[in-house]
């Protein structure tokens, strides 16, 4: 679990597509992204990506949040819906913010 600092992707319903592939390359080794709200587009790419969009603690505190979703998934596992995959260390991603928003 932790922060990643990357290109601002949407901005008051307008997405900028070319920041996508650089947002999902800098988290591709986390299993999900806690989100608000999400477009089909997004959505398509983090699931394609194998990496779980979540939206339905989007108005919870952060903690509450990841171990409501910590907890799910791990009663995923353990039913059998899904199988852990390890998806790597996470490293530090050269380029993943580019600083171009704040220009």
């Amino acid at each position: 679990m932790g922060h990643r600092r990357v290109d601002l992707y949407c901005q008051g319903g307008y997405g900028e597509d070319e920041q996508l592939p650089s947002i999902v390359n800098a988290i591709n080794d986390c299993h999900a992204v806690l989100v608000s709200k999400i477009g089909a587009c997004p959505r398509d790419e983090l699931t394609a990506a194998g990496i779980e969009p979540v939206d339905q603690y989007a108005h919870d505190y952060i903690e509450k949040a990841a171990l409501g979703w910590f907890a799910d998934y791990r009663a995923r596992v353990a039913s059998g819906a899904i199988t852990h995959q390890p998806r790597g260390d996470a490293s530090i991603r050269q380029g993943a913010y580019t600083g171009a928003a704040a220009a």
